[in-house]
């Protein structure tokens, strides 16, 4: 019933765009920051802080230039610290657990204590490509997408391994936790999976994906 509501106010979405209702629609700059940043890749905003953290590849995607860095944002836009944490190639998905800040960096993942602002971890990932997003569901796992490998990889009990493959799909990127459900973000589509905890407490080896819907 619930995906028929949202098919429903999904299709009501198409009809009034369609019809010209929805283009008075106009977004409004609140703010912006200086120019400072260096290629910002990706913004985490932390609740018990009350700050962003933003991203900067400052370079290209995939260069391994050491110049990478994490910034730190008010919520007025104002950048309070610009190279919190550098050290870095191209930092890009973000998530944040408690007091550790995950980042993913080409083909490392790294751990950042955001009360010291330190790199505490560095976790190197063999055979990945295009680590991207990164989302953690409630139990603490921490699932990140490797876009060129198509895979969705686990971060678990402080070791890296493979979590699904998505072979069927197209450079899979962006990650969403609704649990107990992760969503991946793919070209032209997006899967759902089960989400470890969940799989382990019903007894089911691996997460499958059980939906796909075309963008």
């Amino acid at each position: 019933m619930k995906r028929t509501l949202i098919l429903q106010l999904f299709m009501l979405f198409l009809i009034l765009l369609g019809m010209g209702f929805m283009n008075k629609a106009r977004i409004t700059e609140v703010w912006s920051t200086s120019k400072d940043l260096k290629v910002p890749e990706s913004v985490m905003y932390d609740k018990a802080k009350h700050i962003l953290y933003v991203a900067n590849i400052n370079g290209k995607p995939t260069e391994k230039n050491n110049m990478g860095f994490i910034s730190k944002i008010s919520l007025d836009g104002k950048i309070e610290n610009l190279k919190w944490v550098d050290g870095m190639n191209a930092p890009k998905g973000m998530g944040l657990k408690d007091n550790m800040l995950y980042v993913t960096d080409i083909d490392r993942i790294h751990v950042i204590d955001k009360n010291k602002g330190q790199i505490i971890k560095t976790h190197d990932v063999s055979g990945a490509k295009f680590l991207n997003d990164i989302a953690i569901d409630s139990k603490g796992n921490v699932y990140i997408t490797d876009m060129l490998t198509k895979k969705v990889l686990i971060l678990k009990n402080n070791k890296v391994d493979t979590w699904i493959v998505l072979n069927e799909y197209s450079k899979p990127n962006g990650l969403f936790m609704e649990e107990p459900d992760l969503l991946v973000g793919t070209a032209g589509s997006f899967a759902r999976e089960r989400s470890a905890w969940w799989l382990e407490f019903h007894r089911q080896g691996t997460g499958r994906v059980r939906s796909q819907a075309t963008i």
